[in-house]
């Protein structure tokens, strides 16, 4: 079993840590801390109750002060690297790499290549290629992935390859 490899543009431009931070509270904190709080006032939309039985007065009273905890942190900044993972740029496959987030906007390449294990950043043609030499014997490649890497890293010279 070999795992995929995603490609990813650079966010331009790179959000502000304040943007991120904002970002991350609606969607994290405010949206969910409203959510528990019509859960537990009985406002929570009649539909939405009958599609999640669980949503309960009770799981609201449980779930608020975790929340509001999180909410906490978020504005008290001491998790900022939390933060970062959790930001989307356009509702984009977003990842924070090295101070910088990329996204896969679905348009880009994938699985021109795969490799046995994961967690290798690759930013440049030249890396990427000595990368396939170092393990060519542990890489399923297709025809035309050369072709593919130096289309994807001529149009994005700033992108970035997880695999």
């Amino acid at each position: 079993m070999s795992n995929h490899t995603i490609f990813y543009q650079a966010v331009k431009p790179q959000p502000s840590y304040d943007e991120v931070k904002a970002f991350v509270y609606k969607s994290l904190v405010a949206d969910n801390m409203e959510l528990y709080r019509s859960m537990i006032d009985g406002t929570l939309d009649k539909s939405l109750k009958e599609a999640y039985p669980e949503w309960t007065p009770e799981l609201g009273e449980r779930s608020l002060p975790i929340i509001q905890r999180i909410g906490r942190l978020i504005e008290g900044n001491y998790c900022k690297q939390a933060v970062c993972n959790r930001y989307e740029h356009r509702n984009e496959l977003t990842i924070f790499v090295n101070g910088q987030f990329y996204f896969n906007n679905r348009c880009m390449p994938d699985d021109c290549f795969r490799i046995r294990y994961m967690g290798v950043s690759l930013f440049s043609l030249e890396e990427t290629l000595k990368f396939l030499n170092e393990n060519a014997g542990l890489i399923l490649m297709t025809t035309d992935t050369i072709e593919k890497l130096e289309h994807f890293w001529s149009d994005h010279p700033d992108g970035l390859i997880k695999c």
